[in-house]
């Protein structure tokens, strides 16, 4: 009975030791399954890259948690429009002219940047060095492409940048909806066109690139670009930090670097330096007078539209001598003389042995344009003894002695005339006076 009771015991003993066993047991396995949870949490909800999403949300778009901008398109995963990648190419096509050349480019734009720039880039508010994108990648490869192009043809970057942003549309802010809207370079680039802010910002952000210093240049409406340049340069410049930055017009074509719009020639300018937007006021213009050698009129001068006799581009000239021609560039015509009254007409030459006449070739005239014939004595290609006035012969180099067809110079006779119908001689060269 005593052995059977201490069974008992035991096998309660055994049992209750078994039970705490596997209440330990179950209690370190929640444990451990709470803390795999937890740690699976912390790791769904951790940002490793630094980007903003979760792991979480990384595994749903298909992003990677180790890589800021996992389909290298430049943009951060979190402000992606497709993170992943299968975002459109969007080709453009440009077309412009510059420096006698015709130039056409054809590139692919990413539409994530624009949209980036479009519905989640902060938009301050307007004359902002902020839309300034000079270190964007897309930036950097309009300004490489560029670059290329002018380094081929020895040509100015930041000049053939100015002809590429001038070709794009002018559109206010007024045709677009908005008001005072200002645009990020990728959405003018885009877009092809913008208002005077807009193709500043795209051209600064462009020449930036270049490593080229420049400003934004703030008129009374109106905004340009500042492009540092030797001071030497002709030209409307601002000067600033002993550094001298030639207005650059962005809107509209065929502007020079350092010619500005009339009404702004002796307006003060507000600048603001890129990158850091500091702002200078009251900024007065500078004005350096172009007066270079003409390369096609020797010895005359040119301010890039008229034509000057001296060095200074004082003495305006509109008359130039070009090779045994005149120019008026003002009528874009040739003249024979160098007052650019006698015009140059095809078929009509001056005439090489009678100076102050002119021929088609045939007939002499007293005028350029061969239309008032002249009276010209000449020795007559028919006969060797006879002058011509280009209407009838003549005996003599005056042509006064008209010859008469029936009396001839004597041959046996020097000095007088033979008359052909009564056969005898004449002292004169009509057969009027027999000797």
């Amino acid at each position: 009975m005593v052995e059977g009771k201490l069974s008992e015991e035991q096998v309660a003993r055994k049992t209750a030791e078994v039970k705490a066993k596997q209440e330990e047991f179950e209690k370190k396995l929640k444990e451990q399954q709470l803390a795999g949870k937890e740690a699976e949490e912390k790791m769904m909800n951790a940002d490793n890259d630094g980007d903003g999403l979760t792991y979480r949300r990384e595994l749903e778009l298909g992003t990677s948690d180790w890589n800021t901008d996992s389909d290298g398109d430049g943009i951060r995963d979190n402000e992606d429009l497709h993170p992943a990648g299968g975002g459109r190419n969007q080709a453009q096509t440009f077309a412009w002219s510059y420096s006698g050349y015709n130039w056409t480019w054809t590139t692919n734009i990413q539409e994530d940047w624009y949209e980036y720039y479009k519905a989640k880039k902060p938009r301050p508010t307007p004359l902002s060095s902020e839309y300034v994108t000079y270190n964007d990648p897309f930036i950097k490869k309009i300004a490489q492409k560029i670059s290329e192009a002018a380094d081929e043809k020895g040509l100015s970057k930041g000049a053939l940048a100015k002809a590429f942003v001038q070709s794009l549309s002018y559109v206010a802010d007024v045709y677009t909806g908005y008001d005072e809207y200002p645009k990020y370079p990728v959405e003018t680039f885009f877009e092809k066109n913008g208002d005077c802010e807009d193709t500043s910002y795209l051209t600064a952000s462009i020449v930036k690139a270049m490593s080229i210093d420049t400003v934004l240049v703030v008129l009374p409406g109106h905004m340009a670009v500042g492009v540092w340049m030797d001071c030497d340069a002709p030209g409307t410049s601002y000067r600033l930090n002993d550094r001298c930055y030639y207005y650059t017009e962005t809107a509209g074509e065929g502007w020079f670097s350092g010619e500005i719009p009339d009404k702004y020639k002796y307006s003060a300018a507000t600048l603001i330096k890129i990158p850091s937007g500091e702002t200078i006021s009251n900024v007065s213009p500078q004005y350096k007078k172009p007066c270079d050698p003409s390369q096609d009129f020797s010895g005359y001068y040119s301010d890039g539209k008229d034509f000057y006799s001296d060095s200074q581009c004082s003495n305006l000239t509109y008359c130039l001598s070009y090779k045994e021609f005149y120019y008026n560039p003002s009528t874009q015509s040739f003249y024979h003389d160098n007052g650019c009254s006698q015009i140059v007409v095809k078929g009509c030459i001056k005439a090489a042995s009678y100076p102050g006449y002119f021929t088609n070739g045939i007939d002499y005239y007293s005028d350029s344009r061969c239309i008032q014939k002249a009276r010209i004595c000449r020795p007559s290609s028919y006969s060797y003894d006879k002058y011509y006035d280009g209407y009838d012969n003549y005996w003599n180099s005056s042509c006064t002695q008209k010859v008469v067809s029936w009396c001839s110079k004597s041959i046996y006779y020097p000095g007088y005339f033979f008359n052909s119908i009564d056969g005898k001689i004449y002292i004169d060269y009509q057969c009027t006076q027999k000797r």
